[in-house]
């Protein structure tokens, strides 16, 4: 070593200089100290390129520097009230059995009101959480050294605080100067001001909890790690490096070994070229890679790994347990370059939830697999009692990112891509000789609760998913290809997901199959609620409410001219692709673009006995009621994709079928199909729906009436039941029966269009005994088309050219035109088959099936100033169905703004379509046949 120091480092080793070489069989650098066998210092003129290794390294300025935001956790809940004493406040049902030591401590310490102080960021547990995160971030531990308590470490550092706050002038809520920060003896904590932005968008400042760590905790490396500095750091090792302190060298990081590790913290390199190269593996275990220019190569495998851990807790108190666990994710694993950067292992490459950076290229080339995927954070919390509990988790994905002026990736076998960001600020390449998959992963939230008290239930479930997708972008072109035709390769693979061109061309290619699909998002929940009562005058009741939603969240490829090509099939499912300029499709098989089904699904259920008194109309009755209502839905709801341009032409070409199935093709100037068989059809769209009421009383009524009262009460009810139904019919139907009712009223006669049996207009009372009940059921299915449409700026030409197989009559066995319910527009329009051309409308349906039943039965007394008492028995019964249909079409439509032209090698079938244009020319080698299609509207009722 030459012109060097060794600065003392409590609990590490540094060491520093303008050259430091070694050759040794193995190196551990961490943990406090620099453990090598033989170690010699020597002046070295060049450092050959070398090494592979991970260094993870965190550099502490003794402000403890960590980002404060607005927890999104449903383990938290904000208050922006100006009188609030907290911003963030823990769930009482997670945080209030235990007392956790806050910052009202240290406040009380320093002769402060904590009620009168400052608004606070949190409370005493979101405050420990804080100064936990720090402390991890900043020194790679969960504790700082000597401690194993976080209330112990939280009061220990408060009172440094308060201890050294006297000596140094330190004052409340402002940071402290970096000559403050470098002349602390001790690690403290200080409440400094931040300004935090609300839900609402208002901004507020608020006191944080910050760490300080003296410089014995600091100097440069994390806690009790050790440093090695100088101009040249050049190590060749016929053994292993592990590391997690610091080794930097400003001009050259060159480090050679067998296998290297860094890890926890770790950091290699300078502002200087790193080179490092390992016989094994290289592994990066939430540790920092950098330099000016970065040459990392393994002989096995590279990865770049950010690290996670759980920490669970429980505690119970006053009746209630409380469990939760929590993933701690460690500091991003990061290999990053401020020029160019280069990855090459002979097997795979890797990245978990870590970065790969290049201010220059970036250039990754794996021997077999190159893997990327993320880092999963789960945190769960439990609440239990005798008579209730809730619990809820929470998934999210630390996702990995890719980024550099140029990106090129190269693998010898698959490329898998899981919720990565690629962005190449210039040119991107993706190509693998295995298969490539470019997948999206999913954010999950779960919530259950359960509640039982006094003969209440209540059940509450939930799950709420969000899709994360890859995203590969470019500032200029980009291609991703898989190139190799052997067995079980070749084949791309894009679900949920995006690959985007600024202003470049993209081109995808596939030996196999180019496959760009949709992926669903889950969204339930579920209502259970049981409520009984005891006593005559009482109820019971049960409901329930579930709703299911699988949500289509589509893939896109968007670029200034878009290039897809495939040694078979091409498949749009559900997803968009879309240029500016060209869009070209070309498949060696078929080209499939369709659309992707969206469902949904809810049911709900209440049910309700109850006894006591019930008012109906003009009386009541004392007795026992239930009441019954059912609703179940499910419906299909079809999601377009759409192939397009905005200013350029759209061309498909298949050597087999092209299908288009409730989907959109789109261009600025001309769209060009081209097949073995040409289908353009539409999809449906469904729903279906079915209700239920059933009702039942029994007991004891009194009513009180004359006839001017029956009158109305004839007119009212069937007005109130119309209120009641879903159907459109049967809504109809029982406001016909109201104004009949009220017409024959107005004319002097009864309801139901009899004359009038007297002018007796006396009050009436009357007793009874009896039972009523009611039952109304409703299905409806409507099914409605979804089509498809082919819209161009300028010509259409769409050509089914068929096999060349001719029949025994020298006619083609194929080669077929069909369009079904579909919209085709453009200036010139040209359809040519081989065999047939078939333009068909589509049906849209709709059936609905009622059926009412009602029966009474009864006996009594009736009495009026007008009549003695008299007895009465009555009884009724009655019955209604109700049965409908309708089919409607909606026709193909083919509009020309200029010229149509239809040839057909056979026929020309126009079964309730349209084909318009200026000028119409049809040419059929056989026959031309035209029908058109009826619609259908069916109702019936019977009673």
């Amino acid at each position: 070593m030459q012109s060097g120091t060794v600065p003392a480092a409590q609990g590490g080793t540094a060491i520093s200089g303008t050259t430091f070489a070694g050759t040794a069989p193995s190196t551990s650098i961490t943990s406090g100290q620099l453990s090598t066998p033989v170690l010699t210092a020597v002046q070295s003129g060049t450092a050959p390129a070398a090494a592979n290794g991970s260094v993870a390294a965190t550099v502490s300025k003794g402000d403890g520097a960590v980002s404060f935001t607005i927890p999104q956790s449903g383990l938290y809940k904000m208050d922006s009230k100006p009188t609030a004493k907290y911003v963030v406040e823990t769930d009482s049902r997670f945080a209030n059995y235990k007392s956790f030591i806050s910052s009202d401590y240290m406040l009380q310490r320093l002769n402060y009101d904590p009620a009168m102080t400052q608004k606070r960021l949190g409370d005493a547990f979101y405050e420990q959480k804080l100064v936990n995160d720090q402390i991890t971030q900043m020194t790679g531990r969960r504790y700082l050294s000597g401690f194993d308590n976080s209330d112990a470490e939280y009061k220990a550092l408060m009172d440094s605080g308060v201890a050294q706050a006297k000596s140094m002038n330190l004052v409340t809520g402002m940071e402290l100067t970096a000559a403050q920060a470098a002349n602390l003896t001790q690690d403290l904590v200080w409440m400094v001001e931040r300004e935090v932005t609300l839900a609402d968008g208002t901004k507020e400042k608020v006191l944080v909890p910050q760490i300080y760590l003296c410089k014995a905790s600091t100097i440069d490396l994390k806690s009790s790690g050790a440093l090695i500095a100088a101009d040249t750091v050049d190590f060749k090792l016929s053994g292993n490096l592990t590391n997690s302190g610091t080794i930097t060298g400003s001009v050259l990081t060159s480090i050679q070994a067998n296998n290297l590790l860094n890890q926890n913290g770790g950091k290699i390199g300078g502002t200087g070229t790193t080179s490092l190269v390992a016989v094994n593996d290289i592994l990066n275990q939430s540790g920092t890679i950098t330099g000016g220019q970065v040459f990392v190569a393994a002989g096995r495998d590279i990865r770049n790994e950010t690290t996670s851990s759980a920490v669970t807790a429980s505690t119970s108190a006053n009746g209630h347990s409380w469990t939760g666990s929590n993933t701690v994710i460690g500091a991003k694993a990061t290999i990053e370059s401020q020029g160019d950067l280069t990855l090459l292992a002979g097997r795979d490459i890797s990245l978990q939830g870590g970065a790969i950076t290049a201010v220059g290229n970036a250039a990754i080339n794996a021997g077999h697999d190159f893997i990327v995927g993320t880092v999963v954070s789960q945190n769960k919390g439990a609440d239990k009692s005798s008579n209730q509990a809730f619990s809820y988790t929470d998934i999210q994905n630390v996702t990995s990112t890719l980024s550099g002026n140029n990106v090129a990736v190269a693998s010898q076998g698959d490329i898998r891509l899981s919720g990565v960001k690629v962005n190449a600020l210039s040119g991107l390449s993706v190509a693998a000789q295995g298969n490539l998959v470019v997948n999206a992963v999913k954010d999950i939230h779960t919530e259950n609760e359960t509640y039982n008290e006094r003969g209440d239930h209540y059940n509450a479930h939930s799950i709420d998913e969000t899709v994360v997708g890859s995203n590969l972008q470019a500032g200029k072109n980009a291609t991703v290809a898989a190139l190799n035709s052997a067995a079980d390769k070749g084949n791309i693979s894009i679900t949920g997901s995006s690959v985007t061109s600024q202003n470049g061309v993209i081109t995808i290619a596939a030996a196999k199959t180019v496959d760009i699909q949709n992926d669903m998002e889950k969204h339930e929940s579920l209502k259970e609620l049981h409520s009984s009562g005891h006593g005559f005058f009482s109820s019971t009741s049960d409901s329930r409410d579930y709703s299911l939603l699988n949500q289509v969240k589509g893939s896109t490829v968007s670029g200034d001219q878009v290039n897809i090509q495939s040694g078979k099939d091409i498949i749009v499912h559900g997803s968009n692709v879309v240029g500016t300029n060209d869009v070209n499709l070309a498949a060696q098989d078929n080209i499939n673009i369709t659309s992707a089904q969206q469902t949904g699904k809810e049911d709900h259920y209440y049910h309700e006995t109850s006894s006591g008194i019930f008012s109906g109309g003009v009386g009541f009755t004392i007795g026992k009621r239930s009441i019954t209502t059912t609703d179940a839905q499910q419906n299909i709801t079809q999601v377009a994709s759409t192939v397009g341009s905005t200013n350029g032409n759209v061309n498909i070409a298949a050597g087999n079928d092209v299908k288009v199935i409730a989907s959109d093709i789109i261009s600025g100037k001309d769209t060009n199909v081209l097949g073995k068989n040409v289908t353009i059809e539409s999809a449906n769209n469904s729903n279906q729906e079915q209700q239920t009421y059933k009702f039942s009383q029994s007991g004891i009524s009194v009513s009180v009436g004359n006839q001017t009262l029956n009158n109305i009460n004839s007119v009212y009810q069937p007005l109130t039941r119309s209120t009641q139904v879903e159907d459109s019919r049967l809504k109809a139907l029982y406001g016909y029966k109201a104004a009949t009712a009220a017409n024959n009223v107005l004319n002097g006669k009864t309801p139901d269009g009899t004359k009038a049996a007297s002018k007796d207009n006396s009050l009436k009372v009357s007793v009874s005994i009896g039972t009523s009940k009611q039952q109304s059921e409703t299905d409806a299915a409507q099914v409605t088309v979804q089509q498809s449409t082919i819209t161009a700026g300028g010509n259409v030409n769409v050509i089914a050219a068929g096999s060349g197989k001719k029949d025994a009559e020298g006619k083609a066995v194929d080669g077929d035109i069909t369009i079904v319910g579909s919209n085709v527009k453009g200036q010139d329009i040209s359809l040519t088959a081989a065999r047939d051309v078939n333009l068909k409308s589509a049906e849209n349906t709709t059936n609905t099936k009622t059926t009412n039943s009602s029966s009474s039965a009864g006996v009594g007394v009736e009495m009026s100033a007008k009549s003695a008492p008299g007895f009465f028995a009555s009884g009724s019964k009655a019955n209604t169905d109700g049965n409908g249909n309708t089919i409607t079409q909606t026709d193909t439509s083919v509009t020309a703004a200029n010229t149509l032209t239809i040839k057909a090698g056979q026929d020309i079938n126009l079964v309730g379509a349209q084909a318009k244009g200026e000028t119409v020319k049809v040419e059929a080698g056989r026959n031309l046949n035209l029908e058109s299609q009826q619609a259908v509207d069916n109702y019936k009722e019977t009673s």
